[in-house]
């Protein structure tokens, strides 16, 4: 599974969920891709994903061709329910 962070530079939130993502994958349970909406190539693949907001995760399953969507306030426990596909 691909996981994405959209951020932007001075958003409390987006430091926060990349926190949890780091500790996470730290633990070994993931890998994730920063993708920063303050660069022109970040700003193209959000409008791309129509994407408004940061912080949003993106979860890409390329075997089940599905993906899904965390934003706002992340938690722990909303990636690990995302990670598990609930």
């Amino acid at each position: 599974m691909q996981v994405k962070i959209f951020t932007k530079v001075n958003c409390p939130k987006c430091a926060n969920a990349k926190l949890i993502l780091s500790e996470l994958a730290g633990q070994g349970l993931l890998s994730y891709e920063e993708i920063s909406t303050t660069t022109q190539e970040g700003m193209a693949e959000a409008i791309k994903r129509n994407l408004l907001s940061v912080p949003v995760i993106v979860f890409e399953d390329s075997e089940k061709g599905a993906s899904r969507l965390l934003s706002g306030i992340i938690t722990k426990e909303k990636i690990i329910e995302a990670l598990e596909g609930k």
